[in-house]
């Protein structure tokens, strides 16, 4: 046989010019009529269309018609060809993978069946799988799926790196959305990608990418959080609990390379990186390596952000989808939501700028007074809060605040003044007041202790701020402090150590719920409650029906509490509401739950009178509504 353009029949080389359909070769001229065998062949010219179309014809091993290898797998186990189906206008992409044994198989089965079932502008669409039952031993199983003809993604981001050619920024945005878009309808679907990559994405004819290759995709997540899952995927784009996994297994300590993880979140931070490799044109080397601690870690992935030369529209995307811990990940329905609210519109760095302007002001001593009623809500993106605010028109709206000085592990409460902002992982002792009328920034008091992730509420005008975690010692804390008449007192410290606590003021008493903290060697959530009344703590003999944190907590009615939401193990947050009554002593779990789950801070709820609402806002997935009347949840997006 010749080269790639001679004939394929054994021992010719003269120049191919047919493709022969029952011998899927190409074949010469002398060959097409075999006369040495006296057999006539069904052959169409190289090149043309095959003279009859039928885009619906059966396929099957004799209908392929394999064109050229696009690639080997290094240990030959998978192979992908170009193609085409006889009687089908349009090329195709042939996987054909050789499994050893009946297990092999059936997974191979189990991928073709999930691919199949996928309708998706966005995914590659899988038009037919068999097993080539001519072949042996073992198995011989082949997907027909829809064919690229540009190519993958990663060969896209190779060729613009040699040329310096990065993609306009509104051109990045519509790919992420899109892909985005692809993953939430995977997980709507209850499934998983689990190889999440540059290579596994293709560049469509229409210019759209698309996601394919679920070799290693499962289907099934009701067990999300107990589920035991193996290590796979693509070292490079491993997420940092599944690199962590893969070191153990390097080191021999995890032989059947199990780890517990959310896939989702994990697919998440996948696509993170493969996004973060489009932007930056560089592979994202060293970006998901726990060994070096995962605050360390972090600050390696925002530093990598930041050098990015797109605005904080792309930067803010990357960074809910790179947060090294799970619970703080945003997953594909959130990112959606995030996405379709136009939440990337804004431009933050001219805001910092105003804000570092006014940073040196001292504070005014007059300030204008808020008219109405506000909740107050952190966003899971530095540098922003979300308002919900009634005015004396009885008006509702919705709004974003931006400021430098707002952090995801920082706190916030609504005072008569504005909004005080407490704390956080970086300049943990700082206190800032933000007034909502004029949107200048005051410097206040530093707290006495540094602190992050802490419970934060208003008692008499008074601020008090609770527990947390020490920054420093990255240790929960039990420090209690009070803001009065312009300055930080220590208060009596709380019984137990705890972090992200929620807190609430109810008459002269406050109620400080959950929690996490290090009773063993590990950070675990916590069900106890702690009461402050008259300058003392005690642990209540009442718990939470199961341990939480970053629960919501509303004032309902007189001596009445509302637990809302929360975060559960492994950062799962629940759509489960309960009622406290204060008097009875009893945590009942309420009939009507959240439409979705999510997780709460202190002060971020008010009740509207005029139409028998709550109204509490959540850390993820915007304004919660409860209706007094019917019990009933409603749930609206995060306007600006």
């Amino acid at each position: 046989m010749g080269g790639k353009n001679s004939c394929q029949s054994t021992w010719c080389t003269k120049k191919a010019e047919y493709l022969c359909n029952c011998k899927n070769i190409k074949i010469c001229e002398d060959c097409k009529d075999n006369k040495h065998y006296g057999e006539q062949h069904e052959v169409e010219e190289l090149n043309s269309q095959p003279k009859t179309h039928n885009p619906d014809a059966p396929i099957s091993t004799s209908s392929l018609v394999f064109t050229r290898n696009i690639y080997r797998s290094p240990e030959g186990s998978t192979e992908v060809f170009e193609g085409r189906v006889v009687h089908r206008p349009d090329k195709v992409a042939i996987k054909v993978m050789y499994c050893r044994n009946e297990g092999e198989l059936r997974k191979k089965q189990q991928e073709a069946k999930l691919q199949k079932s996928m309708v998706h502008p966005n995914i590659c669409s899988c038009l037919g799988y068999f097993i080539d039952e001519n072949y042996g031993p073992g198995f011989k199983f082949l997907i027909v799926m829809e064919f690229s003809e540009k190519g993958d993604l990663e060969q896209d981001i190779e060729y613009r790196k040699i040329r310096n050619d990065y993609w306009p920024e509104n051109q990045l945005l519509t790919h992420w959305t899109e892909i985005i878009d692809a993953f939430a309808y995977l997980q709507e679907m209850n499934m998983t990608h689990g190889d999440v990559k540059p290579r596994n994405l293709f560049l469509a004819n229409n210019g759209k990418l698309k996601l394919g290759d679920f070799g290693e995709s499962r289907q099934g997540m009701q067990a999300l959080v107990t589920k035991t899952y193996q290590v796979t995927g693509t070292v490079m784009y491993f997420s940092p609990k599944l690199f962590k996994e893969y070191l153990e297994i390097i080191k021999g300590n995890n032989v059947r390379g199990d780890v517990r993880h959310n896939p989702i979140k994990s697919d998440v931070f996948s696509l993170g990186l493969t996004f973060l490799h489009m932007a930056s044109l560089a592979k994202p080397t060293d970006l998901n390596n726990l060994e070096v601690g995962i605050d360390n870690l972090q600050k390696q992935v925002e530093r990598a952000i930041a050098k990015l030369s797109y605005s904080d529209k792309v930067k803010i995307l990357l960074a809910h989808m790179l947060a090294v811990q799970e619970n703080k990940r945003w997953d594909f329905k959130q990112l959606k939501h995030h996405l379709s609210q136009g939440d990337l519109e804004h431009d933050l760095n001219e805001v910092s700028k105003q804000n570092e302007e006014t940073d040196a002001k001292p504070a005014a001593k007059s300030v204008p007074k808020i008219e109405g009623h506000f909740a107050i809500s952190l966003a899971q993106v530095p540098g922003r809060a979300y308002i919900c605010e009634i005015d004396n028109r009885k008006i509702r709206k919705t709004s974003s605040l931006n400021s430098h000085r707002f952090q995801s592990s920082s706190r916030v409460a609504v005072i008569d003044e504005g909004v005080v902002v407490t704390g956080g992982l970086k300049n943990s002792k700082n206190v800032f007041l933000i007034n909502l009328v004029t949107r200048d920034s005051a410097k206040l008091e530093d707290m006495k202790q540094g602190r992050a992730w802490h419970a934060i509420t208003v008692l008499n005008k008074d601020l008090f701020v609770i527990g947390g975690r020490d920054p420093e010692r990255k240790e929960p804390i039990k420090s209690v402090e009070i803001y009065k008449d312009g300055k930080w007192d220590e208060c009596e410290p709380l019984n137990i150590e705890r972090e992200n606590a929620t807190a609430l003021a109810v008459d002269n008493e406050i109620y400080v719920v959950g929690g996490a903290n290090k009773s063993t060697k590990r950070l675990e959530l916590i069900s106890s409650i702690e009461k402050y009344f008259e300058g003392h703590w005690e642990v209540l003999s009442l718990n939470l029906p199961v341990p939480m944190s970053g629960v919501g907590l509303v004032n309902s009615a007189p001596r009445t509490i509302m637990i809302i939401g929360g975060g559960r193990e492994r950062g799962v947050s629940s759509p489960e509401t309960f009622e406290w009554n204060l008097d009875t002593n009893q945590i009942v779990l309420e009939e009507k739950a959240l439409p979705e789950g999510d997780t709460f801070g202190s002060n971020s709820y008010f009740i509207d009178e005029s139409k028998n609402e709550v109204i509490i806002i959540g850390f993820l997935l915007g304004i919660f509504i409860y209706s007094r009347a019917t019990k009933e949840w409603e749930q609206e997006g995060f306007k600006s």
